[in-house]
């Protein structure tokens, strides 16, 4: 939540965004393939075969970013249940004793994100614990997004053409992970149940007069 788990430690929630990148990197190109009439390979290329292999352009996004920030929890909180809500949030942070986040080989990507043993619930009595706010992060983020289209000129008025598009989001179908689950007192804890969208492909067909 966006509250304090102790209003008398504010220092103790100072940490990065919810939203922090270190490592944000988006790349862009429109690349006219030198192929076909009007271009620097095939300008005397024969219409039939220009309708095929000449005039076709590729565009394209890359993506890669660091993972979502993490925050670890633990419920039902002992302190807020029925209290303002400016006291803290419906779960409190636990006590961290060592580098939760496992770095190693997992058999399954989606198990065992978080080391369970490195992470305990406070006593009611000292209820606040010393894990600080989006101490850990997520997978990192990489997507490709690529569109090839070709447009057919049509011997009806000057700007009168066809435009053929197939556009492909996620076009090397990476799997990116999203948050794995940070509630240690959850039977799903340090699991991921959720990632970005798969490879989706769409087609299109633009009449321009």
């Amino acid at each position: 939540t966006g509250t304090p788990q102790n209003v008398y430690d504010i220092a103790s929630n100072k940490g990065i965004g919810a939203y922090d990148q270190p490592f944000n990197n988006t790349t862009s190109f429109v690349w006219e393939l030198p192929l076909g009439r009007g271009r620097w390979l095939g300008d005397n290329m024969n219409a039939v075969l220009d309708a095929f292999i000449g005039g076709w352009t590729l565009s394209g996004v890359n993506t890669m970013t660091s993972g979502q920030p993490i925050t670890f929890r633990y419920g039902p909180s002992p302190v807020t249940n029925n209290l303002p809500s400016f006291l803290g949030g419906v779960a409190l942070r636990p006590n961290v004793t060592c580098d939760p986040v496992n770095r190693g080989d997992r058999p399954n990507p989606t198990q065992a994100y978080f080391v369970r043993s490195c992470l305990t619930a406070p006593p009611v009595t000292a209820p606040f614990g010393n894990a600080g706010r989006n101490t850990a992060r997520s997978d990192n983020y990489f997507n490709l997004d690529l569109a090839v289209q070709k447009r057919f000129r049509l011997p009806l008025t000057e700007f009168t053409g066809v435009e053929l598009r197939a556009e492909f989001f996620n076009l090397f179908n990476r799997t990116n992970f999203q948050a794995a689950n940070s509630d240690i007192n959850s039977a799903a804890f340090g699991t991921i149940n959720s990632a970005f969208p798969a490879r989706q492909i769409q087609l299109a067909v633009k009449f321009s007069f």
